[in-house]
């Protein structure tokens, strides 16, 4: 398998794409350095996007009545309604593309995908919690990796956030192959060890749920329990060795993972 056939989502500004309220960008060294040396993007900026150019009014999420809205900051226009439309429809777009992965631009009120700040009306941060697209994409796809460019600064969530995205592409690619029951049981087999790091009770669980199970009836469940198991924490020493297998010959980028 060849990490060249993954497709990872990305908020365009992390590649250096001038699409920020400002005109400007955000890049990422390690986004652009490390990663895409192995990974395919599918770039997106929801706000350029839904059509409100560059450079353009700030946004920010306004608490009104309980729920967080969008807000144009200065001439408050509300376009909560435009971002969720959006988030629908590239939604459905990036699941037909086939992505493993998002990394999403940390704090956007429409990309951050949590500790976003939420203003009262006068303006004062009264809570924090994701950004209208990221909220959309997470709710529609709670399986998929997601991580923001901060996230990925630290080794260990690095780690853990490929070796999720590795094996959300080997699931659905296995889905593909139609298997038979003896075929999901193979798959459990070579994966029972990655997953013990992650729960031991829970990998067991599901080890035995296999048996006398109906394929048709259980193939989605497996798969959801498998990919929320991996969603789980585990140490560092165990992701390097989840890593070593789930990566296989590019062993590069587990060095680099390590290092960069």
């Amino acid at each position: 398998m060849s990490s060249q056939t993954i497709r990872l989502g990305v908020s365009s500004c992390l590649l250096g794409e001038a699409v920020r309220y400002d005109g400007g960008h955000k890049y990422e060294g390690f986004v652009n350095e490390v990663l895409g040396r192995f990974f395919e993007w599918v770039p997106v900026c929801p706000e350029v996007e839904i059509g409100l150019g560059t450079p353009r009014e700030k946004i920010h999420l306004v608490r009104v009545l309980s729920e967080a809205r969008l807000l144009k900051q200065d001439t408050r226009v509300d376009i909560t309604g435009r971002m969720t439309d959006f988030s629908g429809r590239r939604g459905r777009e990036l699941e037909d593309v086939g992505i493993h992965g998002y990394v999403f631009k940390s704090e956007s009120p429409s990309c951050g995908p949590s500790a976003v700040p939420i203003h009262d009306p006068a303006g004062r941060v009264v809570d924090r919690g994701p950004g209208l697209f990221a909220k959309g994409l997470i709710e529609r796809s709670p399986r998929l990796p997601v991580a923001s460019e901060v996230d990925l600064g630290g080794i260990p969530t690095r780690m853990h956030f490929v070796e999720r995205v590795y094996a959300h592409y080997r699931w659905h690619e296995f889905v593909k192959t139609s298997p038979e029951l003896e075929d999901l049981a193979a798959f459990h087999g070579r994966h029972e060890e990655v997953l013990h790091g992650h729960h031991a009770d829970r990998c067991d669980r599901l080890r035995q749920s296999l048996d006398g199970a109906h394929l048709s009836e259980d193939l989605t469940g497996y798969g959801e329990e498998f990919l929320g198991i991996l969603a789980l924490t585990a140490t560092r020493e165990h992701l390097e060795g989840a890593l070593g297998e789930l990566l296989g010959a590019d062993r590069e980028l587990l060095a680099l993972l390590r290092t960069a």
